[in-house]
């Protein structure tokens, strides 16, 4: 996800100006829905939300998310149990962010930018992968990145 949202910001800020009003206005949405939740992800200082939902019962559920009773475990990343990849990727997308909406809405970009520096030093300073850290929660359909050091 936070891969997804940050190449909808990339895609505002390289091709924004020829998106119509419609389509910018979507993207712009779009983008906004990814970053709160990543805000929200990321509420509480060196603890991220990095996975909700045990993958194998949410591959294997076919129903709409208001009709799912599956469990909505949710796989925390920490000092103990880091994840760089995440870290990086969700700092990315925050930062993204607050370029795409610094003409839009300044307080909003500052806290975009905080946040994405507080994500990034933590990630950079509590290093490990997000596999090992999560295990069950990431894999099998999760863990088949190269490793935050590639």
């Amino acid at each position: 996800m936070a891969w997804t949202t940050t190449m909808i910001g990339w895609s505002v800020l390289e091709f924004g100006n020829k998106m119509g009003y419609p389509d910018l206005r979507h993207s712009l949405d779009a983008l906004r829905w990814g970053t709160d939740y990543f805000l929200k992800a990321t509420s509480v200082p060196d603890r991220i939300v990095a996975q909700v939902a045990d993958p194998v019962l949410d591959h294997d559920c076919w129903e709409r998310p208001e009709d799912m009773d599956t469990p909505r475990n949710s796989y925390l990343l920490n000092a103990s149990h880091p994840g760089s990849e995440v870290a990086g990727e969700i700092a990315a997308a925050l930062a993204v962010g607050a370029l795409a909406f610094r003409k839009i809405s300044p307080s909003y970009t500052k806290l975009l930018l905080n946040r994405a520096i507080q994500v990034f030093e933590f990630g950079d300073k509590h290093r490990g992968s997000y596999a090992q850290s999560v295990g069950a929660g990431a894999c099998p359909f999760y863990c088949s990145s190269n490793g935050y050091m590639v």
